[in-house]
């Protein structure tokens, strides 16, 4: 529900309206030379944007970069300033930003960076992250989408005991859309803690298997390898997750599931 929007790179030779002919903006790596941590950053596939949003920051994006070309001032445009859009309470603000580093590793009159580098390995990220495929567990805890439904033709033993639980960790709005029948919902972001113990109760009292589930198969591994690393040794056999999430359920299993 939030957009951002600036002007990188500004040069005030380009433009012969301005005042102050030697005028630098700051470029992108002057305010963030550094990468954040991979696992601190979302995606729009996994965390989801509301379409009316970047046809709000494209709108802005398109009036300044007319500002820009019929030669307004580095005072005029966002140079230096961050324009912030909050789409749920309709609010416009602007902050201020840094000025352009005079050590910048791409825009310095010394630059020590002057060509293209390999952005996934500097950020330890993949550009496409659709494609992410993640490979934590061991093939032993693991279980494919067909195996799973024919395990789950037997949900209870002869003493109607629990034998099968399934652990989605996508978040409550993702599991109210959609979700494997008998399914519970554990957020992965809620994983700590006295939940997270609260879990492995629950998991040490299930009699057969216990299936993490996420939308690709991805989170939930990292869930369920969370797990293992917590539990005994004589709980960790039934531990498992569910190769390729629900994409792989909807594509071998249910035609009828929905994907998103």
């Amino acid at each position: 529900m939030e957009g951002q929007l600036t002007v990188y790179g500004y040069r005030a030779e380009r433009n012969t309206k301005e005042k102050e002919s030697s005028y630098i903006g700051p470029c992108y790596r002057c305010l963030f030379p550094t990468p954040p941590p991979p696992q601190a950053v979302g995606s729009c596939s996994s965390n989801g944007v509301a379409g009316p949003v970047p046809g709000v920051i494209g709108t802005l994006q398109a009036l300044e970069a007319i500002k820009i070309i019929v030669g307004m001032t580095h005072d005029k445009l966002l140079v230096e300033r961050m324009l912030l859009f909050d789409g749920e309470d309709m609010t416009f603000k602007t902050v201020n930003l840094r000025g352009r580093n005079a050590q910048c590793a791409v825009c310095s009159d010394t630059p020590s960076i002057t060509r293209l580098v390999d952005y996934e390995v500097f950020c330890q990220s993949q550009a496409k992250e659709k494609d992410l495929d993640l490979h934590i567990l061991p093939p032993a805890n693991r279980i494919s989408a067909s195996q799973l439904s024919e395990s789950l033709k037997l949900r209870t033993d002869s003493n109607h005991e629990e034998r099968h639980l399934l652990v989605d960790v996508r978040s409550e709005p993702e599991f109210d859309m959609c979700r494997i029948d008998g399914a519970v919902n554990w957020p992965i972001d809620s994983l700590r803690d006295e939940k997270f113990e609260e879990l492995l109760e629950r998991i040490r009292m299930c009699t057969h298997r216990v299936v993490f589930i996420c939308r690709r198969g991805n989170d939930s591994q990292i869930a369920a390898k969370k797990v293992l690393d917590a539990i005994e040794d004589s709980h960790r056999g039934k531990v498992a997750d569910l190769t390729g999430g629900l994409h792989a359920w909807a594509r071998n299993v249910d035609k009828d599931f929905p994907v998103y």
